[in-house]
């Protein structure tokens, strides 16, 4: 499942571009097909038949809710320092020098969200997904796979890995994307690990994206 689901992450900057070409609502469909509706049914699937509950890749409950705005606030801030400030140190980089045709990106979601009355909605579908799906297939399912190996131990190589795959699958966003995914794969994992609860990761994750798409 993971690995399809990066398969799929490494191919879409094409894919997505060729498809909007073709109909809007075409790369629409193919998005929520592979990037909700796919993932969302192996993850029943995994409850249903293997048994692996939600809680066991991060998603338990949080008890508080005062604890949990506050600590997804903080995530917020964490992960927004985390994609920015590399971001704006690698654009000042790449300008002053003859690369700057790297921080160019090759497809970007920007390009295919509608205005009017579907602009919310889409950006709302973007962030969600993403939040939740990428937590999910880049975090808590491969740290229980991880822990499974190696227990709780080489936490820093885990992220390191993580992160990496993270930046590959956004590609097309160029450099500056590419490196903005890693710094901020990597805060996510660590935030993961320090406190073993997925949720605040996904709801920032979400809110960092929203604000980014809008």
């Amino acid at each position: 499942m993971i690995a399809g689901f990066i398969f799929y992450g490494e191919i879409d900057g094409i894919t997505n571009r060729a498809l909007f070409s073709i109909a809007p609502a075409l790369f629409w469909i193919v998005d929520l097909v592979f990037y909700s509706l796919v993932p969302l049914a192996a993850l029943v699937h995994m409850k249903g038949r293997l048994r692996v509950t939600p809680a066991e890749y991060g998603l338990r409950s949080f008890g508080r809710w005062d604890e949990f705005f506050g600590t997804t606030l903080v995530f917020v801030f964490l992960l927004v320092a985390a994609y920015e400030i590399p971001i704006r140190i690698s654009w000042i980089v790449l300008y002053r020098t003859s690369f700057a045709e790297l921080a160019e990106p090759f497809f970007s979601y920007h390009s295919v969200i509608p205005a009017g009355l579907l602009h919310l909605p889409a950006v709302a579908y973007l962030s969600l997904s993403a939040g939740l799906l990428e937590s999910i297939l880049f975090i808590g399912l491969p740290w229980m796979l991880w822990r499974e190996r190696f227990g709780d131990l080489r936490g820093g190589s885990f992220a390191l890995t993580s992160s990496v795959l993270f930046a590959s699958v956004h590609w097309e966003q160029g450099a500056l994307g590419v490196i903005g995914a890693l710094v901020f794969g990597l805060v996510a994992c660590r935030l993961y690990l320090k406190i073993g609860n997925l949720w605040p990761v996904v709801a920032a994750h979400a809110l960092v994206d929203f604000v980014k798409f809008w």
